[in-house]
């Protein structure tokens, strides 16, 4: 709110000092060229910092709107620093850069139709939402077409400004010359860039209410040198106090939001950092407790299965023997799930020791094979070994692991068909490959299926389908390994999990577990 009322405030400053100023407008004033020289840097300065602030802007938004301002403030920018150095009596008695009398009228006409015309198109590609996917070829066609287009204005003014028809004629008392006609599209183009201002609201509420202001000393100051018509007036002096408001107010308002956004980063980076070591030393005491408590969590679970054996084995009837196959069946349910839990836990906390040594992963693979083999002709599927011998150092009980967790869940999500377990060297790469024919798994749901608990069509949680934790271990335990786990899979085909191993290199110990 309070801008808002900064703005408007503004606004009626600028509007009290036009109507103050304009009973004197055509009063001669002292010849200052020093204060003229201190205008035209400020001005010169305070467009190009906005051009580069609106081009950052541009960067992180990529909204061409943005791109179209800056483009407009770099273009005045560099108009008006020829217009200063055309600007006679200022550094040289007819400028520093040549051309004639009309040259830097000529110079201030484009600079100050250039800019409101470029707020117009900018306003229009607003309201379109026009967005660029590819925000640096865009900036750099951008910055070439502003620097060869001010190139041209320039050399038109300075070196072939005898082709140029004359501005400087009086009225002829027939009709309006050139001079006057371009005065009037000079003030229309401004008094249009502050409607489409007006009606342009929502998004970049602050720029669009600073770059109002802004144009409104513009339009204001291009009327004021319309009136004085000569140098060194009164009006030629507010015209220019105007100008330097018109450029400097959003070059002004842009340095303070960012020194306030500045701020405001640096203290949330602060409560980030403190937010983000608070967590990591929670998760850490949750995974030393569960890596300390690890053996005192499953002695329960021992006991009850004692108690177990002794009911089992006293059941007198049917219905508590099937009350205590039940019991039996959520105990293990129970016990599985704390163990992999724990599993995880041991991993997280790099307590999980590993001991790498050459390995032929033919026989490890054959007896993960002969392991669920009955599992696996259970369910009427077939399971099934190929490929070539691999030696590799690694731990050879984690990687036991991996191959168990894929294959136990590739026979769990596969009803007809069967499975294979292949061994392969691929483009200087040994792989081992976990193909099945079951049900697949959709294409947004590939990145869930190592998470945790995540289980494809197992939407009540039913547990005797597993835990969903068998693949949330296998990620884990391959970092360890400095492997990888690649999955490609086709819904109603089947899946494969792919592990590529890595290449001749022992894994760290300890201090390999990351993730």
């Amino acid at each position: 709110m309070w801008q808002y009322l900064a703005a408007y405030g503004a606004v009626l400053a600028l509007l009290c000092l036009t109507l103050v100023v304009t009973p004197f407008a055509r009063m001669p004033g002292p010849v200052i060229p020093a204060l003229l020289a201190f205008y035209q840097s400020a001005v010169i300065l305070a467009y190009f910092v906005t051009a580069i602030l609106l081009f950052i802007l541009y960067r992180e938004m990529a909204q061409t709107d943005l791109l179209m301002l800056g483009s407009g403030y770099l273009f005045s920018g560099i108009v008006s620093y020829a217009h200063f150095l055309s600007f006679p009596g200022l550094i040289a008695p007819n400028g520093v850069i040549g051309g004639d009398d009309q040259t830097t009228p000529i110079l201030w006409l484009v600079w100050h139709g250039a800019f409101p015309a470029a707020v117009c198109i900018a306003m229009y590609l607003r309201a379109r939402g026009v967005r660029n996917a590819n925000w640096l070829a865009s900036l750099s066609m951008a910055l070439v077409a502003v620097v060869v287009a001010a190139a041209g204005v320039i050399l038109t003014a300075t070196l072939w400004h005898d082709y140029l028809p004359g501005l400087l004629l009086t009225r002829n008392g027939i009709g309006w010359t050139l001079n006057e006609w371009s005065w009037v599209g000079l003030v229309l183009i401004n008094l249009a860039a502050l409607v489409v201002l007006g009606f342009n609201r929502g998004r970049h509420s602050t720029l669009t209410l600073w770059l109002f202001v802004g144009t409104v000393a513009l339009s204001l100051e291009v009327m004021m040198a319309w009136y004085s018509s000569q140098y060194y007036s009164v009006a030629w002096y507010a015209s220019r106090i105007l100008g330097f408001v018109g450029s400097a107010v959003l070059a002004g308002i842009f340095i303070i939001e960012n020194a306030l956004l500045l701020r405001n980063s640096s203290r949330l980076a602060r409560e980030l950092r403190t937010a983000l070591m608070e967590a990591r030393a929670a998760t850490q005491s949750k995974s030393h407790f569960f890596a300390a408590a690890s053996h005192d969590l499953r002695q329960p679970f021992q006991a009850m299965r004692l108690f177990y054996g002794v009911l089992e084995q006293s059941a007198a009837d049917k219905s508590q023997r099937t009350a205590i196959e039940h019991l039996g069946q959520a105990m293990s349910n129970a016990e599985t799930l704390l163990n992999e839990l724990l599993d995880i836990a041991r991993i997280e906390n790099r307590s999980l020791p590993i001991s790498c040594q050459w390995t032929d992963l033919r026989p490890l693979i054959e007896e993960v094979a002969r392991d669920l083999r009955p599992v696996a002709e259970h369910r009427g599927l077939t399971l099934r070994v190929r490929g070539p011998s691999i030696k590799l150092k690694t731990d050879r009980a984690l990687m036991k692991r991996i191959l168990q967790n894929l294959v136990s869940n590739a026979i769990r999500y596969t009803e007809k068909g069967g499975v294979l377990i292949a061994t392969r060297r691929r483009g200087g790469e040994n792989v081992i490959e976990v193909w099945d024919t079951g049900i697949g798994i959709a294409q947004q749901d590939m990145g869930k299926v190592f998470e945790e608990f995540y289980q494809v069509a197992n939407p009540g949680r039913d547990r005797t389908q597993g835990t969903g934790l068998g693949l949330a271990i296998v990620r884990r335990l391959a970092v360890g390994l400095e492997c990888e786990i690649k999955l490609v899979s086709r819904l109603g085909r089947g899946s494969v999990f792919t592990v590529i191993l890595p290449r001749e290199k022992k894994p760290k110990q300890g201090s390999s577990w990351r993730r």
